[in-house]
C-alpha cells in the first residue's frame, strides 16, 4: 500500500474567442478568470486564440528538431541579453526545484539512454564502481564523465527502467563507471602531458594525467590517478560593468541620477580549470575477505560562461563576444569516500558497500536584463525607471549523502541462484540564492523624493521594505531537502538447462521526503508577504512518505554459442516529494500542488544479442515504455517559485540496433 497525499485539481481553461471578437463584457470576464487562475491554481490553458493549429504543430516540430541537435550546434543560438535563446541545462541552477541543485536535468528523457557531460541522476541511476552502490532518484552527487578520465576501465549501460534492483531506484536506466583497481601483481606508473590551442583564444590549453600502481605484497596494493586540465578562454566580454569601491556600478559620465553604466571590455573571460584525484587501497583481511578503500575528489572552476555568439538584444553580436554586465564564474567540488568489503562464506558471497558524498557548488549569473524587462513591463513602476539596473544571481549549494548496502549472492553451480540485499541512503541538500543589487539602492539614494517629501527615493523604499539580512537584494531563496530511502531486494534465477533461464526479482522500499523553503522579494516588502513582514518573505515546509514495490522478470535462451534471445518486463520508480509553495497571499498556490506523486515506468523489451565471427558484436531490441505521473518542472504562483508537478502519462516505443565492429588493430566502429 502506498501512503501518500492524493491530490485532485482541474487546471482552468481560458477561452479567448469572445474577447477577441469584441463581445460586450468579455474583457472583464476574462480578466476575472485570469486572476482566479493565477491566484488559486497558478496554471491555465488558453483556447480560442485563433492561431492556426498547423502553425502550432509546426512550432512544436521545429522545437523538437532544434533540441535534437548536438549541444555545440544549439549553443550557436546562445541566450542573449533579453533572455532569448538556448542555454545549457547545467546553467539553469534555479530551475532545480526539489532535490539537489542538479535534480531536474533531463527529466524528459528515459529512452534511449542519454549521457551528458554532467550525468543527470533524476531519471538515470549512476554507479561509480568501487564508490558504493548506485544512488539515483535525484539525490546524488553530480559526477562529470571526465573524472578520472585517465584510469577508467570501461563504462557499462543498462537501458530502460530499473536496469537493476540493487542500489537506488531508476526510471531511465543505469550507467556504471568502472575504474581500474589496485593490482598486487605489478608496480607501474604512467604520465601523460598534452597541450593545444583554441581559435579566438590568447592562451594555450594544457593537461596532465598521472596513473600509478604500487604492489605492497601478494595481497595488497595502492593505486592513484590524478590530473589537471586548463582550457584557455575564448569568449570576450564587451560590456562589463565598472564597479566602484562601494560595490556599486559606476554611473556613465559621472551622472549619478540619469547616467547609465560605465563599461569596459575583457578578453578571453572563460578560462576553465579541472583537477581530480582518485586513490584506492586494496588488501586482504584473510583468504576469504577482501577490502577496497577509495577516495575520489574533483574540483572545477570557470571564470565565466562560454558562448559561441550572444546578441545585444537588438542585433547579432560578433562571434565569441557577449554583452553581459558581469563575469559569471562557477566552482564545483565533489568528494566521495567508499569502503567495499567482500567475504566468501561458502554457501554465498557477502558484500558490504559504504559510501559518503559531499558536493559544493557556487554559480554566478548576470540577471540584469530580467529586472530591466520587469521595469519596462510595468512602465517604470517596479524600479522607478532606474537607468542603471545591474543584478547578479549568486547561488550556493551543498549536498551530503550517506549510503549503505548489504548483499548476499548464492555460490556454487546449481540450477537455482539467488540474491538478497538491503539498502539505505540519506541525502541532505541546501540551496541559497541571492539576486544581489549592484546599482538600484545606490541610485535611489541619489534621487530626491519629489512625491512624498521623504528625502530620497531610498527613504520611500524604506517605508515598506526592511531588507534585514539575509533578505537583501531583489530576490532571496533558501531551500533545504532531506531524502531517506530504505529498501530490501531479492532475485531468484532458475536454469531450465545450460541454454535457458528465467529470473524474477522484487524490490520493496520505504521513502521519506522533507522540504522547506523561504522565498523573499525584499524590494516588494510587505506588499509581497502573506503575513505583511517588511522583508517580503514567504516560508513553507512540507513532507511526504512513500512505500511501494517493484517487480522484474527476465527470460533468456542461447540459440547457439554466438546468439541469445531474451525478453524482459520491468518496473521503474522515482520518488515523489513535497514542494515548498506558499498557500496564501498574492503568491499563494493551490494546496493540491504541495505534494507531487512518484512517477513510474513499465518496460517491455524483446531482443537478440550475439556476435559474428571474432570481430563483430550486435544487439537488436524492440521496446515499449509506459510512463505514468511524469514529473514536470514548473514555476508556480506570482513569485515563480520552482517546483514539480505530475503530468498524465507518456509512452516511448521503438526499435534499437547496436553494432560494434573491429575494423583493424587500431580501429573500432560502433
Amino acid at each position: 500500500t502506498r501512503q501518500q497525499h492524493q491530490a485532485s485539481f482541474v487546471v482552468p481553461v481560458l477561452d479567448l474567442e469572445a474577447y477577441l471578437a469584441g463581445s460586450p463584457g468579455a474583457e472583464v470576464a476574462l480578466a476575472a478568470q485570469l486572476r482566479e487562475a493565477c491566484t488559486d491554481i497558478g496554471f491555465f490553458f488558453v483556447t480560442g486564440h485563433g492561431i492556426d493549429p498547423a502553425l502550432v504543430a509546426e512550432c512544436f516540430e521545429q522545437s523538437r528538431r532544434f533540441f535534437d541537435l548536438p549541444s555545440d550546434r544549439k549553443l550557436q543560438c546562445a541566450m542573449n541579453e533579453s533572455q532569448s535563446g538556448y542555454q545549457h541545462l547545467h546553467f539553469e541552477i534555479r530551475s532545480a526545484p526539489t532535490d539537489d541543485v542538479y535534480s531536474s536535468w533531463q527529466r524528459d528523457s528515459i529512452h534511449p539512454l542519454s549521457v551528458l557531460a554532467y550525468v543527470d541522476n533524476s531519471a538515470i541511476t549512476l554507479t561509480v564502481d568501487d564508490f558504493g552502490p548506485a544512488q539515483g532518484g535525484g539525490t546524488d552527487v553530480v559526477v562529470t564523465v571526465t573524472t578520472p578520465r585517465a584510469d577508467i576501465n570501461r563504462v557499462e549501460v543498462l537501458r530502460g527502467p530499473q536496469g537493476t534492483l540493487y542500489g537506488s531506484g531508476s526510471v531511465g536506466g543505469t550507467v556504471r563507471f568502472i575504474f581500474n583497481e589496485p593490482d598486487p601483481t605489478d608496480s607501474s606508473a604512467k604520465i601523460s602531458v598534452g597541450t593545444s590551442t583554441s581559435s579566438h583564444s590568447g592562451e594555450s590549453n594544457y593537461d596532465f594525467d598521472f596513473v600509478g600502481n604500487l604492489a605492497l605484497s601478494d595481497t595488497a596494493a595502492i593505486r592513484v590517478a590524478a590530473g589537471v586540465e586548463h582550457l584557455g578562454g575564448v569568449t570576450d566580454a564587451t560590456n562589463l560593468s565598472q564597479i566602484d569601491g562601494s560595490g556599486n556600478v559606476v554611473p556613465e559620465g559621472g551622472d549619478a541620477i540619469g547616467g547609465g553604466i560605465a563599461t569596459y571590455t575583457q578578453k578571453d573571460t572563460d578560462d576553465r580549470d579541472v583537477t581530480y584525484l582518485r586513490a584506492a587501497a586494496a588488501f586482504s583481511l584473510s583468504s576469504d575477505t577482501d577490502v577496497l578503500l577509495s577516495v575520489m575528489r574533483q574540483e572545477s572552476d570557470a571564470d565565466s560562461d562560454t558562448y559561441r555568439r550572444i546578441t545585444d538584444g537588438v542585433e547579432n553580436g560578433a562571434d565569441w563576444e557577449n554583452g553581459r554586465r558581469f563575469l559569471t564564474p562557477t566552482e564545483f567540488e565533489a568528494q566521495i569516500v567508499s569502503l567495499e568489503v567482500e567475504s566468501e562464506l561458502g554457501f554465498a558471497t557477502f558484500s558490504s558497500s559504504t559510501s559518503t558524498t559531499n558536493t559544493e557548488v557556487m554559480a554566478r549569473n548576470d540577471i540584469s536584463s530580467l529586472y530591466e524587462s520587469i521595469d519596462e513591463a510595468t512602465g517604470g513602476i517596479a524600479y522607478f525607471g532606474s537607468p542603471r539596473l545591474a543584478f547578479m544571481t549568486e547561488a550556493d549549494a551543498e549536498s551530503e549523502g550517506f549510503t549503505q548496502e548489504f548483499r548476499l549472492v548464492s555460490a556454487g553451480d546449481s540450477s537455482v541462484e539467488w540474491v538478497l540485499g538491503a539498502y539505505y541512503s540519506d541525502t541532505e541538500s541546501d540551496l541559497e540564492v541571492h539576486d544581489v543589487d549592484y546599482s538600484y539602492e545606490a541610485w535611489l539614494a541619489s534621487v530626491p523624493d519629489v512625491y512624498y517629501g521623504l528625502g530620497t527615493f531610498l527613504d520611500v523604499l524604506n517605508t515598506f521594505s526592511d531588507r534585514t539580512p539575509p533578505y537583501t537584494g531583489a530576490y532571496y531563496q533558501d531551500r533545504s531537502i532531506d531524502f531517506t530511502d530504505k529498501a530490501i531486494f531479492g532475485e531468484l534465477t532458475y536454469r531450465f538447462s545450460d541454454d535457458m533461464q528465467v529470473t524474477v526479482g522484487l524490490r520493496k522500499f520505504w521513502q521519506e521526503f522533507d522540504a522547506s523553503q523561504t522565498v523573499a522579494l525584499p524590494y516588494c516588502g510587505f506588499y509581497c508577504a502573506p503575513d505583511g513582514n517588511l522583508n517580503g518573505a514567504t516560508s513553507e515546509a512540507n513532507s511526504a512518505d512513500f512505500d511501494d514495490q517493484l517487480l522484474k522478470i527476465n527470460f533468456s535462451y542461447d540459440i547457439d554459442d554466438n546468439t541469445m534471445v531474451y525478453a524482459t518486463w520491468s518496473e521503474g520508480f522515482r520518488h515523489g516529494g513535497a514542494n515548498s509553495f506558499p498557500t496564501s497571499g498574492f503568491a499563494g498556490v493551490d494546496t493540491s500542488f504541495l505534494v507531487f506523486q512518484p512517477d513510474e515506468a513499465t518496460n517491455i523489451e524483446f531482443g537478440v544479442k550475439g556476435s559474428i565471427g571474432d570481430t563483430t558484436r550486435y544487439s537488436f531490441a524492440a521496446y515499449r515504455i509506459d510512463w505514468e505521473n511524469a514529473q514536470l518542472d514548473v514555476y508556480a504562483g506570482a513569485l515563480g517559485i520552482p517546483g514539480v508537478v505530475n503530468g498524465d502519462e507518456a509512452r516511448s516505443q521503438g526499435l534499437e540496433l547496436e553494432v560494434n565492429t573491429i575494423m583493424g588493430e587500431n580501429l573500432t566502429v560502433d
